[in-house]
């Protein structure tokens, strides 16, 4: 009886598990899936429904109760699934200086002690690390501004992947207007922030917007831009439109009319 069931834990299984993330997909045992793209130093998880319908004691399935990842690439991390999780989840990290490529990793997926007799599924995803995920916009990419009125850029980050990331966004060229700030954008999705410039003398300003996956430093970008801060008469009538400043009455008439003129070039 023990050689029987021996010989029956090495038979493949003959009934599908189904994967529910980061595709769905209903998959049998010791088949190939591709998953998607990451970045070098991303993390992608793989979920599974623990529930299956056949197989089993009795013939009509049971509960899968852990999985996890095995013989991962080199320098690849995992992190197992909680047992009795629902998904069973399986996250695997590729490293900050992965080259790119297709990654073929197992995953087992078991019955622990195989307490319902349905053995370990086994199952290998493919994962695409690529360098291109990340894409950097800055509109407009000039402006031009009277003194002590704003300048005001739009800056849009693009996550090219299947991997949510944070994104660390800098700027430099116009002293005193530095920053950096973490942004995270979802999987496959854009996210836009805005950039504010006010100087109070006229001088021309090429600066630069950076762009770096916190993951790794192989992934950034740089988008340029430009700031002509100037006085005239066009250029103020156009920097009224752009931001509230204080006249006396007089002056606000003036420049109530120099607006309308400003928002008709």
């Amino acid at each position: 009886m023990k050689k029987v069931f021996a010989l029956l834990l090495l038979l493949p299984l003959l009934f599908s598990i189904q994967l529910v993330s980061p595709v769905i997909k209903e998959i049998s045992e010791n088949e190939t899936v591709y998953i998607g793209k990451i970045g070098p130093g991303q993390t992608i998880a793989v979920e599974v429904y623990p529930k299956v319908f056949k197989g089993g004691k009795l013939g009509n399935g049971g509960n899968y109760d852990y999985a996890y990842a095995w013989a991962l690439p080199y320098k690849w991390k995992s992190t197992p699934s909680k047992v009795y999780g629902n998904p069973l989840q399986v996250s695997l990290t590729s490293p900050p200086d992965a080259a790119e490529g297709n990654y073929t990793i197992e995953i087992d997926v078991e019955d622990e002690g195989n307490g319902e007799l349905l053995g370990v599924f086994r199952f290998f995803v493919v994962v695409e690390i690529t360098h291109n995920n990340l894409g950097l916009s800055v509109s407009p990419q000039k402006q031009t501004v009277g003194i002590d009125q704003p300048a005001v850029f739009t800056i849009t980050i693009e996550n090219k992947v299947d991997s949510g990331d944070i994104f660390i966004v800098s700027s430099e060229g116009v002293p005193g207007w530095e920053f950096s700030k973490p942004i995270y954008v979802p999987p496959r999705s854009n996210k836009s922030i805005s950039y504010e410039i006010v100087y109070g003398e006229e001088e021309l300003f090429a600066g630069k917007i950076y762009a770096q996956s916190k993951s790794s430093s192989v992934v950034r970008q740089e988008a340029g831009f430009a700031v002509d801060v100037h006085s005239d008469f066009i250029s103020d009538c156009k920097a009224v439109n752009r931001g509230a400043i204080l006249f006396s009455p007089f002056e606000g008439l003036v420049y109530a009319l120099a607006g309308i003129f400003g928002s008709l070039l």
